[in-house]
């Protein structure tokens, strides 16, 4: 369990502050001008935007309790890095997806010791 949350903190701290740096790659590979690598950044860029606008008013009403409860479901597709990335798509602060992550993570590894403690207590 210590691990667990040892790695919920370590994840929900750094991704926030690393995942912008794919936006200033994505701005430099607009720039390089290049066949294939230019488009694919602008369209990423534009996306992005795109996305950001047309959910920024969602963000700002759900954003902190909608990301918390996204990141507890003990489910794939779900979890820390997708929270994480969906949040910095959306343009969700960091000091709230930080928050987000790791209450988010705690409750998910507390959903996952209390559903597989019973089976560890009778296998040994």
């Amino acid at each position: 369990m210590t691990s667990a949350m040892a790695s919920v903190v370590t994840l929900s701290i750094a991704l926030p502050y690393l995942l912008p740096y794919i936006d200033i790659l994505a701005e430099k590979m607009e720039e390089m001008r290049k066949p294939v690598i230019s488009p694919l950044a602008s369209f990423y860029l534009k996306y992005v935007n795109k996305a950001r606008a047309k959910t920024e008013k969602y963000s700002r009403k759900y954003g902190f309790l909608g990301l918390t409860i996204f990141i507890a479901i003990p489910l794939p597709a779900t979890g820390i890095w997708t929270g994480t990335i969906g949040a910095h798509l959306l343009g969700i602060p960091k000091k709230q997806t930080v928050t987000a992550s790791i209450l988010g993570g705690a409750i998910s590894a507390l959903i996952m010791f209390a559903a597989t403690y019973p089976l560890i207590e009778l296998i040994s």
